[in-house]
């Protein structure tokens, strides 16, 4: 059985990449983790778990990938910057009902993609606030060699 984790988050990775924006400027993506210099809105993809399905006919992975919404207020809060960013991945994860863009490689076939459940989060630094969105994404990997 293969480990097919880190090519699903690239599968999130080139989807999103390149094509979020917000007020005219890209929205960057990252892939584990994120620029110390980044200093607007930013979404972070990581692994967070992975469980085992597999039967006696096939490997089968139950892989959770996170997509972490950064937007970053210098004054006060504005909620609903989160939800427009969060709208346009999801339009672009999902292009109809149960079908997604993720590509899939070599030897596996992505099933049953789910934005299953969201959490919040504010914070401040000292010197702006960031308020982010937090989703975890169930995915079903089918190991088709």
């Amino acid at each position: 059985m293969n480990n097919y984790v880190g090519e699903l988050v690239k599968a999130y990775f080139h989807v999103l990449d390149g094509s979020i924006t917000y007020n005219g400027q890209p929205v960057n993506v990252y892939n584990v983790s994120v620029s110390a210099s980044e200093n607007f809105h930013h979404i972070l993809l990581r692994p967070e778990s992975e469980s085992d399905s597999s039967n006696k006919r096939s490997f089968v992975t139950n892989p959770v990938v996170i997509a972490d919404i950064v937007t970053v207020h210098e004054g006060g809060i504005d909620a609903s910057v989160v939800e427009y960013i969060d709208d346009q991945m999801r339009d672009l994860i999902f292009t109809t009902r149960n079908t997604t863009a993720l590509l899939e490689s070599s030897g596996m076939q992505i099933l049953n993609v789910k934005a299953e459940n969201s959490s919040y989060l504010d914070g401040f630094n000292g010197t702006r606030h960031e308020y982010r969105k937090i989703t975890r994404f169930t995915n079903r990997i089918l190991q088709t060699t």
